[in-house]
């Protein structure tokens, strides 16, 4: 058996109510509204910029 097995997998599954309210929450914004987000690449671009200012 692998150190991680299906029961620890059914435990990280497992999402307490308000973590589940805060999901529904942000999917119903993102469903009103689907071209508030940022892309993945725009993510990475601010996160960059922001290393490159802190750094020097």
């Amino acid at each position: 058996m692998s150190e991680f097995d299906s029961r620890d997998a059914e435990q990280l599954q497992q999402v307490e109510d308000w973590q589940q309210e805060e999901l529904d929450r942000r999917r119903a914004r993102f469903q009103a509204n689907p071209d508030s987000g940022l892309s993945w690449q725009e993510v990475q671009s601010r996160v960059r910029r922001g290393h490159q200012g802190a750094s020097g």
